[in-house]
């Protein structure tokens, strides 16, 4: 008898223990889940690997403006020159075959502007990026649309801001330039400086990955 009572303790104490770990699992995953929501991967673009590819945030694509109901993406994947990547472009699959044409807006994430067309071939096109030092473009800074140009190169920033202007890091940049859809979101403001005698202010701008980052893409092809 005693030898039951002790089976069936046990029994109860492992399902009980069992059942423990489970919840806690559970616990932990729905606050992991809870801490991708938009605000946070917004503010911790790239401190958080979950953040990087904003895949966890749809949202921001209807916050900044570009829906998929309103273009078609052409999707795609990149090629590598390991190790010797000039991250200033992309050679991507699809070229004019798939109907890609030069100066289509080239996507990271679905809605995250990364570059655009430049040169076409039957199966094969190249795509000019934000990280090229030649890359000049209008974008707008924040809720109050405070004009600016997007400067390329290995670290994007932002110039000919208005000294007077207010910003603060953590603004969204969006695109501006009749080049590529209207409130594209491009990336947020990292750092501003403004010294005395400079006649505009600066900042720097976090894109949210990396050109090593980007194995695929999409092509807007329906744009303008």
């Amino acid at each position: 008898m005693v030898a039951v009572c002790l089976i069936l303790v046990f029994v109860w104490f492992r399902t009980s223990l069992t059942r423990f770990f489970f919840d806690a699992r559970d616990v932990i995953r729905e606050g992991t889940a809870e801490s991708l929501n938009y605000a946070t991967c917004k503010e911790i673009l790239t401190r958080d690997s979950a953040c990087k590819t904003l895949q966890s945030v749809p949202s921001l694509a209807r916050e900044t403006g570009l829906l998929k109901s309103t273009y078609t993406l052409f999707k795609t994947n990149t090629y590598s020159r390991y190790p010797f990547n000039d991250k200033s472009l992309l050679v991507i699959q699809g070229g004019s075959d798939e109907n890609l044409a030069l100066s289509m807006p080239v996507m990271y994430g679905d809605f995250i502007l990364a570059g655009r067309v430049t040169r076409v071939s039957r199966t094969q096109s190249e795509v000019q990026t934000i990280f090229d030092p030649s890359w000049k473009s209008s974008v707008y800074i924040g809720a109050s649309k405070i004009k600016a140009v997007l400067k390329g190169g290995e670290n994007p920033t932002l110039e000919l801001i208005p000294k007077d202007a207010v910003i603060a890091e953590g603004d969204v940049v969006v695109n501006s330039s009749p080049d590529f859809p209207l409130g594209v979101f491009i990336g947020t403001v990292s750092s501003v400086s403004k010294k005395e005698h400079d006649l505009w202010a600066k900042a720097d701008l976090r894109v949210g990955y990396s050109f090593d980052d980007v194995r695929n893409v999409s092509v807007i092809t329906n744009f303008p």
